[in-house]
């Protein structure tokens, strides 16, 4: 099958949920893996990510969270060792302007990256 990416920008606008119907963004993203399609959320307000999202999300990449609450559903993804939990919600809450936070499969632990605004001629 062709690959296929799905940016959904703004995904706090597309993730509320009633008691009996799931938002299409929630299905899409636990049944279209099976079709290589490959969903990425971009949002604000992390706190309205549901668990079906962050439990299944294998590449995380977060800029500053300045409140306590909005590093909670983050924190339950990266977090391996509770005892790192303090440090962590700080880490995010201080991250610099231009820096993320990442977490791959293939990383041990999240890694702080820097990005560079590109090059004007």
């Amino acid at each position: 099958r062709t690959p296929t990416h799905i940016l959904v920008d703004e995904a706090h606008n597309y993730l509320k949920q009633t008691r009996e119907t799931p938002p299409p963004v929630i299905k899409a993203y636990l049944e279209y893996r099976k079709y290589n399609a490959k969903i990425t959320i971009a949002t604000s307000n992390t706190t309205i990510i549901p668990p079906e999202i962050t439990q299944n999300t294998t590449v995380l990449i977060t800029h500053r969270l300045p409140s306590i609450t909005q590093t909670k559903p983050i924190i339950d993804i990266l977090l391996a060792n509770p005892q790192q939990k303090p440090i962590l919600t700080e880490t995010l809450r201080t991250l610099p302007t231009e820096t993320t936070l990442t977490k791959t499969p293939w990383q041990q632990k999240p890694a702080i990256t820097q990005i560079h605004p590109p090059r004007t001629p």
